[in-house]
């Protein structure tokens, strides 16, 4: 911007001069009176604010100038100059937010000026909307970097000159400092004094350039005794100017965790620097007849050559129909867009961009075209740069070791990558459909939801806390959160890292990076004005004099080299010289600005010399680009940083080009191909032919086949291959690559390469190992298996033999379902786990239920994987003793038996002791009476003492043959032959036998026979030991009186015997043994009976396929009823 002089006293020719430079300026400029209405407004005012210069004459400036924000308005000062035309408290430059006529918003940079005494008053106008829409999307971008770097979770420390220089949040974490202990101090004092000359031998010869190992292990020792493994790697990096140390580490006392580096790329941050001068060409009749000497720069052509040359003698062969065209159109009296870009061809088939400014004007007293016109091939390429980049980005955060996540305002997440898919278990639709939140467990939902909204509130919240997930099965994983709030597309958003930690807990390396370290400042001014003529300044504007930093008064008529750094006055005097004798010197260069304080200032100045005044005068136009330079240096200080990250990743990085040639590699690529102990130098990877890389070309094929499937369906290529080293040897590697950009084949693809050969390795012994032990465990005779808090992890095959399940069956289930009940399962867990806390060990035998519900005996034997912590798991040895068990019950049951059948013979020794003493006693003593007194007894007294010997005879035998059925009815030899029988004359007969038996009580015996058949099929002789024998017990137990009665009835195709009597009764607690041989009642006195007539009773009804049960109370008498 300008602040113009007029002088009332300058020749005509400088008024015409200025009076074209504003009219032809690109930018806006508007003049008021002293009413505040507008006087004049150029061409480039006209399309800034889309008032035609015929409308905007005589309108208030307040009508031209809409601000967007009233209080932008007023905070600028502007209101009171649109108000009443006082220029107080104005800035010389400032933006605001203004609408065009037509309504749409743009941003403009303002700078007032005034014409004192001629009561004039204006501004200049340029339109800044896309400088400030670029500073916003730097400023988007830096803010997710940022996220991005605070959240990753390795520690990194400077170390220079011995001391801490800087720690990040991480590395104070793992050494578990806080900030106040680390700045400036010796950091050799929290090592392990073992290694403290280890460390720093290696830091003196890292310092000196020599070659130090860069990765190793150390030890720190807490205050409080315990020691903490560091796996450390540092190299030397430039900082602050001085070389110094960079160190990262990581707590690998519980895990070596993964080192993940986030590849950031510099051309996200370089810094977008646009040139102001344009050149400017005027055309007529299809022929340049003006050009300045930037437009000569631009299109690479010298300044004379371009004079009435055709205007499209550059322009692209491609644009030059639309050039052309709208060209005729806008001499036409058409309306074509006055701004827009075409491509240049210069020599060589050079290609360079151009954006060009048209406008008609009079030339010569004919119209013609002015042209402005600026090089934007670099903003051209920039662009393209940052997409690439931020495809680059994206891939890394894709392919990234942790899931992310970002959510605005639900719980649906507008941004997910594929990590975060795979921790999750869904697809992105599935994670749409169901929200995160309904992912967590119900219990940590509430506490999550609390934490965002407060985060959002801007409280201080913990970032990083674990959460529990729930998969559709209901099973529960452990996921670590770190959590921050970032501007996402103009809002404000969560940005969640999360790991999977259920079976490791994943730490994702990161480099920690102070805002203000990355932060690009960039800032487009106004540029300065000067001219100079006869070696002094004849005009300053006041852009100049901010960047100058002196009053006018002490500019104007001084030495154009006085303001000019020492260093830099010869150089400018020198190119003054030439140009001012025709020379040629270059147009535009930088050069240095010395303050009063001593400061200096960069300035980057375009030259050319113009009349002024009358005379020849030199005309500079500079901008301060101090901060460009600044830029620049941080920017290699970071490129430098970034190169040394990349260097000194272990996992290995490279760039394939679409025809998988390689573009670049990382050193850790080198050390894992071994190129430089191949190629014994640094590798030239474009030579390195990718097949070259396999063991043989049908792999190569194979896998090249592969990777064609993945990107075609738009997805990243994952696998474990065998790859050859450059000196022939072959190793596995694990391989992860993606396409740079999905939608674009040609950009290429990256790739990392993490060699995990020892890995395979070890997963082969691991195999081996375990087809040992299988072996082991699969011949053994007993089984084993592995349970953790009593489900059952693993069996082998005879355990599988004894409880009858498959492996599948068993893998992962409780232990629950091999026991009888819960009770018993309940009451053996907590005696086992007691033992197994108090021992570590545990042996018993139990009773549990094979898979077809059998009941098996087992010995068990059990031993804790560690020490006495059952929940760790326990290894359990199961041996079947079912057949053991049921011969220790055959033995135990053989020697109740034989105890029983000693009671027994007890019982028949006493009996025949009994029951045949007193047969034998009269047989004995009728056969001495014959003996002796025969001769002299009366013939009836013989026939009665031979009767007698008959009689015990007879008893005798009868006891003998009870004894000879009951024999053979124990051998399952009892014969039962039914034939028909007339039942009603055999009960009868039955009773009168009793009745003889017991003359006595023959009156008390009574048949009732009420069956409708008076015949059937029965074995007549062991029915009559039936019935003989239960009338003969009534008798005998009842007393004299006492009615016996016996019933026979009919109950469908059965017929039913039921003798009842009032006798003395059976105790209850006897009646079970009732039945059994040689068995006689308590009560039963001196009754006499051989214990086994009911025992041949049930006997003879079981073969007759009947049953006999016995209904009695002590004192009460009895019923026995039989079924046949």
């Amino acid at each position: 911007m300008s602040t113009m002089r007029a002088d009332s006293a300058a020749p005509s020719a400088a008024a015409g001069f200025a009076a074209q430079l504003i009219a032809h300026a690109r930018d806006g400029v508007l003049a008021t009176d002293v009413a505040g209405r507008v006087v004049e407004c150029n061409p480039a005012a006209e399309r800034l604010l889309g008032w035609p210069r015929s409308e905007a004459l005589g309108q208030p400036l307040a009508a031209l100038l809409v601000p967007l924000h009233a209080d932008e308005l007023h905070a600028s000062g502007l209101q009171a100059y649109l108000r009443s035309g006082e220029m107080r408290g104005l800035d010389g430059l400032l933006e605001l937010d203004v609408l065009r006529r037509d309504g749409w918003a743009i941003t403009l940079e303002l700078s007032v000026f005034s014409l004192p005494g001629e009561g004039v008053a204006g501004l200049f106008l340029r339109d800044v909307s896309e400088r400030q829409s670029t500073q916003r999307a730097l400023r988007q971008s830096e803010a997710r970097y940022r996220a991005l770097v605070e959240h990753l979770g390795q520690g990194m420390a400077v170390i220079q000159h011995g001391r801490v220089a800087f720690w990040n949040a991480r590395a104070l974490a793992v050494m578990r400092l806080q900030a106040t202990d680390v700045e400036g101090a010796d950091y050799l004092q929290w090592l392990h004094p073992d290694d403290r000359g280890l460390a720093a031998v290696r830091q003196q010869a890292r310092q000196r350039g020599d070659r130090a190992e860069h990765r190793y292990e150390l030890r720190r020792l807490l205050p409080d005794g315990e020691l903490r493994w560091l796996d450390v790697h540092a190299t030397v990096v430039p900082w602050g100017g001085e070389p110094a140390t960079m160190v990262f580490f990581s707590d690998i006392t519980e895990a070596k965790a993964t080192r993940a580096a986030l590849l950031a790329s510099e051309e996200r941050f370089r810094a977008v620097l646009e040139h102001l001068s344009e050149g400017m060409v005027v055309v007529q009749d299809e022929k340049i007849v003006y050009a300045n000497p930037r437009a000569a720069q631009i299109v690479d052509m010298p300044l004379a050559q371009m004079q009435q040359i055709g205007f499209l003698t550059r322009v692209h062969p491609e644009d030059q129909a639309m050039v052309l065209e709208r060209q005729r159109q806008r001499l036409a009296g058409g309306s074509p867009p006055d701004h827009y870009e075409l491509r240049l061809l210069l020599p060589g088939g050079v290609v360079r961009w151009i954006a060009i400014g048209v406008a008609v004007v009079p030339w010569g007293g004919a119209p013609a075209a002015l042209i402005f016109f600026t090089d934007i091939t670099e903003h051209k390429a920039m662009t393209e740069e940052i997409r690439v980049s931020e495809q680059r980005m994206r891939a890394v955060v894709e392919h990234a070791g942790e899931g992310t996540m970002v959510v605005i305002e639900t719980d649906r997440p507008v941004f997910v990558n594929l990590r975060a898919l795979e921790i999750l278990r869904m697809t992105r639709a599935e994670l749409d459909a169901r929200g995160y939140l309904q992912l967590l467990h119900p219990d940590d939902r509430a506490m999550v939801v609390d934490r965002r909204q407060r985060r959002l509130a801007g409280e201080p919240v913990e970032s990083r806390y674990e959460v529990r997930l729930l998969d559709g099965d209901g099973a529960q994983r452990w996921i670590e959160m770190g959590t921050t709030i970032v501007p996402w597309s103009g809002q404000r958003a969560t940005l969640t890292f999360f790991t999977d930690i259920t079976d490791r807990k994943m730490m994702l390396e990161a480099l920690h990076r102070s805002e203000e370290r990355y932060r690009a400042v960039v800032e487009h001014v106004g540029e300065g004005m000067v001219v100079v003529q006869d070696e002094r300044f004849v005009f300053v504007n006041e852009r100049a004099l901010q960047i100058a930093r002196r009053t006018r008064r002490e500019l104007l008529g001084q030495s154009f080299v006085e303001p000019v750094h020492p260093q830099d006055r010869a150089m400018v005097a020198e190119r003054q010289r030439q140009r001012v004798a025709g020379e040629p010197v270059p147009d535009r260069y930088e050069l240095r600005l010395q303050h009063a304080d001593g400061s200096t200032t960069w300035i980057e100045i375009g030259v050319t010399q113009v009349p002024w005044e009358g005379k020849s005068a030199s005309l500079g136009f500079f901008s301060d680009v101090s901060r460009r330079k600044a830029l620049e240096a941080r920017l290699r200080e970071t490129l430098a940083e970034r190169e040394t990250i990349l260097e000194n990743s272990r996992v290995g990085i490279a760039f394939l080009t679409q025809d998988r040639q390689l573009r670049w590699a990382n050193r850790a690529m080198g050390r894992i191909f071994r190129t430089d102990r191949a190629l014994r130098s640094a590798p030239n990877w474009g030579e390195v032919a990718f097949d070259s890389l396999f063991p043989t070309p049908d792999d190569h094929a194979r896998t090249s086949a592969a990777i064609d499937a993945r990107m075609a369906a738009q997805q990243p290529y994952e696998a474990e291959l065998q790859l050859r080293r450059r000196d022939g040897a072959l190793f596995w590697a694990s391989v992860t690559g993606t396409a740079v950009s999905s939608s674009d084949a040609t950009r290429g693809t990256v790739w990392t390469v993490m060699d995990v050969t020892e890995r395979k390795e070890l997963e082969v012994a691991l195999q081996r190992t375990l087809s040992e032990r299988e072996a082991i465990f699969a011949s053994v005779l007993v089984g084993i298996a592995f349970n953790v808090n009593r489900h059952i992890r693993w069996v082998n095959d005879k355990f599988l033999e004894i409880m009858g399940y498959s492996r599948e069956e068993l893998s992962g289930q409780p232990s629950r379902m091999l026991y009888p009940d819960e009770e018993s399962y309940q009451r053996e867990g907590a005696l086992t786990a007691e033992h197994l806390r108090r021992d570590g060990h545990y042996t018993s035998e139990r009773q549990m239920v094979r898979k077809n519900g059998e009941r098996i005996w087992v010995q068990l034997a059990g031993r804790c994987v560690f020490g006495k912590n059952p929940e760790a798991g326990a290894i359990w040895t199961f041996l079947d003793i079912t057949d053991r068990k049921r011969a220790e019950d055959d033995i135990r049951a053989a020697l109740v038996r034989q105890q029983e059948l000693n009671v027994l013979r007890s019982r028949f020794v006493a009996m025949t002791s009994h029951e045949f003493r007193t047969p034998l006693a009269t047989i004995l003593s009728s056969a001495e009476l014959v003996a002796h007194y025969g001769e002299r007894m009366p013939v009836e007294e013989q026939q009665e003492v031979l009767q007698g010997i008959v009689s015990g005879v007879q008893r005798m035998t009868a006891m003998l043959d009870r004894m000879l059925l009951i024999g053979r009815a124990d051998a399952q030899m009892l014969d039962c032959r039914p034939q028909p029988l007339d039942l009603a004359a055999l009960c009868r007969h039955c009773a009168e036998e009793v009745r003889s038996q017991y003359p006595e009580r023959a009156g008390d015996i009574v048949v009732a026979y009420c069956s409708a058949r008076p015949e059937g099929q029965f074995d007549e002789r062991l029915l009559r030991h039936v019935l003989g024998n239960l009338l003969s017990n009534a008798v005998k137990y009842s007393p004299q009186g006492g009615q016996v009665c016996l019933r026979v009835s009919d109950d469908g195709a059965r017929r039913v015997f039921e003798v009842s009597d009032h006798g003395i009764g059976i105790p209850l607690a006897e009646q079970a043994h009732l039945f059994e041989t040689f068995h006689r009642a308590s009560n039963v006195g001196a009754i006499p009976g051989t214990g086994l007539g009911l025992a041949i009773a049930k006997k003879a009804v079981e073969a007759h396929g009947g049953s006999i049960e016995v209904l009695s109370e002590a004192g009460r008498g009895s019923c026995f009823r039989v079924l046949l």
